[in-house]
């Protein structure tokens, strides 16, 4: 394969996990910043704020965490291919990694509070009630914050993708100039060696 279509090939299998990452976060992002605050201001009852949490967080549970891990493998596949090119292929890997830690931020920094929300819908749904609306605003609050936190994290992925993409973009420009001018330098020896 000529260095062009490599390159070529190489910039657009890039462009695909900055789309799903963007898809990502920017869904993440919505959760914290437009559906949690639609529970909170609609809702006067615990057992409906934590049921309609566990409703969100199923249907947020069944598709993000996927496309978190299609995204890392999709860099991962991407900085593979720029290595065997010889071409630089670390920040596609930090891009990855950005994406994929959406998972161990889960499991260390939210796994309690979502416990914590899923105890409080099961004991509401029994008719016990160990924390009243106003702690369980606050609760699906912080859980929240942290959610917004953990969205940034493929937003950076997709931010590191989009300048690895900027930065092949600008060498190939440069490669193509430098190409262009040795062909013109040719085509005028040619032209000259001919005319003796």
């Amino acid at each position: 394969m000529s260095e062009t279509k490599a390159a070529t090939s190489n910039r657009s299998s890039i462009l695909l996990p900055i789309v799903t990452g963007s898809v990502l976060s920017g869904a993440m992002g919505a959760l914290s910043l437009m559906a949690v605050p639609v529970l909170l201001e609609t809702t006067t009852d615990p057992t409906q704020l934590f049921h309609q949490w566990v409703t969100m967080y199923g249907y947020g549970h069944r598709v993000l965490p996927g496309l978190a891990i299609v995204t890392a493998l999709l860099y991962a596949r991407t900085a593979r291919q720029s290595q065997k090119q010889d071409q630089p292929w670390y920040r596609l890997a930090i891009a990855g990694i950005s994406t994929a830690c959406i998972i161990p931020f889960t499991l260390i920094f939210m796994a309690s509070t979502n416990n914590a929300l899923f105890a409080l819908h099961a004991d509401a749904q029994d008719g016990n009630f160990r924390l009243g609306i106003e702690g369980g605003k606050a609760l699906v609050t912080w859980w929240s914050r942290l959610h917004l936190m953990r969205s940034v994290m493929p937003l950076a992925g997709a931010a590191v993708g989009v300048s690895t993409l900027s930065t092949e973009k600008i060498q190939f420009r440069q490669a193509h100039k430098r190409n262009a001018r040795l062909r013109s330098f040719r085509t005028f020896g040619e032209d000259e060696f001919s005319a003796l």
